[in-house]
């Protein structure tokens, strides 16, 4: 996956600025990229992650 393809997922992914911890967590295994990396682009995107698996983010 390139990383414009996967700006393009996460932001499909995207509702009113927010993403789920889990389609992340998902997106990041399925592409086999780290979890941090995503999180990185969503934070460059100004994007929330949301519903976190480990309740730290509401």
């Amino acid at each position: 996956m390139t990383p414009e393809e996967l700006r393009e997922a996460i932001q499909n992914q995207a509702v009113e600025g927010r993403v789920a911890c889990k389609a992340m967590l998902d997106l990041a295994r399925e592409s086999e990229i780290p979890s941090r990396q995503i999180a990185k682009i969503c934070n460059e995107l100004k994007i929330k992650i949301c519903a976190c698996q480990l309740g730290c983010f509401k």
